[in-house]
């Protein structure tokens, strides 16, 4: 049961190559507040954690920025702590944070408001889940409580994104084939882990 979600992964990893790198520029505006800042500086990184553009804060705290840029997955990082955020296009975002509980407060407005609040949201999803979701828990566990884990993790993902009223068909699509890619990720570690268990039981 499991090598048959595994064989799925090549797929899925073309798709989301596909979607990706296959992108336009797009204008976009990214403004907002930030209560007790870790700096005076915002950074957007790329997938390779590059920096790729940057912004300062006013002596109010404040910011605007417009800038071109392909549509996808990035991190806004200040210096300290960093966040996923989701650039579409034509996006206009307003973002309020408050850095004494960063990922807590994290709140968008504006167009394209939605898929970002759902990414903040996953964060925290992913925190509650985190012992779970952790490679030495998961991988003591019989196939089918594992394979149950799994889709508990993918469906709890797919529940909140259903939730988030996401108007952006081109980030649905994007999220649910990653999400899908999670999983795949997972079942290929457990045969990994189950192999290294097997050779050495006090691994973890």
């Amino acid at each position: 049961m499991a090598m048959n979600k595994i064989n799925k992964i090549l797929v899925t990893l073309a798709l989301v190559g596909t979607m990706l790198f296959a992108s336009a520029q797009y204008d976009i505006t990214l403004s907002g507040h930030i209560t007790n800042p870790n700096s005076d500086t915002l950074i957007i990184l790329n997938g390779w954690e590059e920096q790729f553009h940057v912004t300062s804060l006013d002596k109010n705290r404040d910011f605007e920025s417009e800038f071109e840029i392909e549509q996808g997955y990035y991190s806004l990082c200040d210096k300290k702590e960093q966040t996923t955020i989701y650039l579409g296009e034509d996006y206009h975002l307003n973002l309020t944070l408050d850095t004494d509980s960063f990922d807590e407060s994290i709140h968008y407005t504006g167009y394209g408001a939605e898929a970002n609040n759902y990414l903040a949201a996953k964060a925290l999803i992913r925190e509650k889940w985190e012992l779970k979701n952790y490679y030495g828990y998961f991988c003591k566990l019989s196939e089918t409580d594992f394979l149950h884990l799994t889709d508990s993790l993918y469906s709890a993902s797919m529940n909140l994104l259903l939730e988030s009223n996401v108007k952006d068909e081109r980030f649905l699509k994007l999220e649910k084939t990653v999400s899908r890619m999670k999983e795949s990720e997972r079942l290929i570690c457990i045969q990994r882990l189950t192999t290294t268990l097997q050779e050495d039981p006090d691994t973890f």
